[in-house]
């Protein structure tokens, strides 16, 4: 309390407490008699101020007070506690790549990665060891016989596509021979050209007579003489004028307007007709055209002109069974020839090693939120430290070693193949039917000598699987012959099969037959009419190889 108000309220206390002082002291004195009452005094000086009262009760709640203004917005209160898991919410843009991660730990290796990428050529490394003398000379040596092999090679293929054209005509230096089967002029093309020759013309009447009686034999022939680049002007297939000409009465006549082709007729006569039509052709093989070296002809013209003119139809059959002569005189040394073929490739190498770095330290998992769209590629990472050396490798064989064992497995598969043609070309009367040719050389054998010389020669015994081919077969034969064909039941008996295994489709057995004769009858002879017979198989009849 302060002073003030106790200065205020001390004139009305004071004169309270001398009343109640007098009223004390006449209860005490009842018996005191009364006193007159005389002039007010002069009031006295004010007393010392009293001690505070003490605090007065509480008042009664006051009425409700208007409402204050806003306050100011209070400091940030203590985190409340986690409330409970809300909704998932939408996908959220991808963000920003984070910051690089530090280096973790060095992990264990990992497992070898596919080969990388060529890397850059390296630089030149030091000077290696002496390595052993090298071979150069027996490299040249086996890379030359091959490339003479490989040419020698081309020479009998090229031969051996001539043994399926037949009635071969030698002509002064010119040997002319019809295809088998009849095609189109492009076939025909195909077919001369496969076998080192061109489809010629008569280039005179002693020609056009030739090709007269080729007629005679097969029918309508192609000759290359074509207007087709411009109609109406014959030239030969090199684009050169015709010197020679024997065009039937009216022709060429281009008859509906494709007629850009000629055959012979009948009485010798040309005729033009469409490319497409169905003929055999005529080809011609030179002794100096670039297809044939000199030998390669000498041997095809003593083969094909000696064997098969005078064997297929024969003036003088005493001449094809003759007796072998005396070996001739070793040949000269070829000429140099020219750059062998490409190498076998190389071994595939052994895969690269792919460095993995350290993984990084694997932070705390997440939540699992939905699949985020793909986010743009970081930056690369630090590349990992460079490994120890490993352990040095087993030395591999000089280069000039390889080189030699792969020149010797080529020769040996090229004196393999070469082997199987030198015994083909022994084979000298050659026939064909769609797909297969077959051939013989008038040679007599067992069933088991004929199944080793077909081998031999890169074939098998003949085999019919339908009447056409049946007849071809038993076309080689005369009268009275007979030849073993591919059919046995040498496995079951009465069961027969041909000599891969497999079940017989066509037959054409002689009344009674097979009958197992003597019980030992399980290989299959025809005859010249093309009817067959089970025999022995150690019979000695004629051998027909099929291709």
């Amino acid at each position: 309390m302060s002073s003030t108000l106790l200065s205020q309220m001390l004139p009305l206390v004071l004169p309270l407490l001398l009343l109640l002082q007098t009223w004390s002291s006449l209860a005490e004195e009842p018996h005191q008699l009364a006193t007159c009452a005389g002039h007010p005094g002069i009031p006295g000086s004010p007393g010392n101020n009293g001690v505070p009262g003490r605090d007065g009760r509480d008042g009664k709640e006051g009425r409700e007070g208007t409402k204050g203004e806003k306050g100011d917005i209070g400091i940030q209160g203590p985190p409340g506690t986690e409330g409970p898991l809300g909704p998932l919410g939408p996908k959220g843009a991808p963000g920003d790549p984070g910051p690089r991660g530090e280096r973790g730990v060095w992990g264990p290796p990992g497992k070898v990665g596919p080969a990388g990428e060529k890397g850059e050529k390296g630089e030149v490394g030091a000077l290696g060891r002496p390595g052993p003398p090298a071979n150069e000379s027996l490299i040249a040596a086996l890379e030359s016989q091959l490339e003479s092999m490989s040419r020698l090679w081309e020479q009998f293929a090229k031969l051996e596509r001539r043994f399926t054209f037949t009635h071969w005509r030698l002509h002064k230096h010119k040997l002319f021979a019809v295809t088998f089967n009849p095609g189109t002029f492009e076939n025909g093309l195909k077919l001369c050209k496969e076998a080192g020759g061109i489809m010629p013309y008569p280039e005179n009447e002693e020609e056009n007579n030739i090709f007269h009686d080729l007629y005679k034999k097969v029918g309508l022939m192609y000759i290359g003489v074509t207007d087709t680049k411009t109609e109406g002007t014959f030239v030969d297939l090199k684009g050169r004028p015709l010197s020679f000409t024997k065009w039937k009465a009216g022709e060429p006549n281009n008859s509906g307007g494709s007629e850009n082709c000629i055959h012979i007729w009948h009485n010798g006569e040309w005729n033009d007709t469409n490319c497409n039509s169905e003929m055999h052709a005529i080809c011609l093989f030179l002794p100096r055209s670039p297809e044939m070296e000199p030998h390669a002809f000498l041997l095809l013209t003593i083969i094909l002109s000696m064997a098969l003119y005078c064997c297929v139809e024969p003036t003088s059959p005493n001449i094809c069974h003759g007796m072998p002569g005396l070996s001739g005189r070793d040949g000269r040394d070829g000429r140099e020839g020219k750059e062998g073929p490409p190498g076998l490739k190389g071994e595939k190498g052994d895969k690269g090693v792919k460095v993995i770095g350290p993984p990084g330290k694997v932070g705390p998992p997440g939540q699992t939120g939905q699949k985020g769209d793909r986010g743009s590629p970081g930056a690369n990472g630090q590349g990992g430290q460079k490994g120890d050396c490993g352990a040095p490798g087993t030395p591999g064989q000089p280069a000039d070693v390889r080189r030699i064992a792969e020149l010797e497995r080529e020769l040996r598969a090229m004196k393999f193949s070469l082997s199987k043609l030198e015994k083909r070309v022994l084979l000298t009367i050659w026939k064909s039917y769609g797909q297969k040719s077959f051939a013989t050389r008038n040679s007599k054998g067992t069933f088991e000598g004929g199944l080793k010389l077909c081998a031999e020669a890169g074939g098998q015994i003949a085999m019919a699987a339908n009447e056409e081919e049946n007849e071809v077969i038993a076309s080689f034969l005369k009268t009275g012959e007979y030849a073993f064909i591919g059919v046995t039941d040498r496995k079951t008996e009465g069961n027969f099969e041909d000599v891969n295994g497999n079940p017989v489709t066509f037959t054409k057995w002689k009344s009674g037959e097979p009958n197992n004769f003597d019980g030992n009858e399980d290989c299959t002879i025809t005859s010249s009419e093309g009817i067959w017979n089970d025999v022995k198989c150690e019979a000695i009849v004629n051998i027909i190889c099929q291709f």
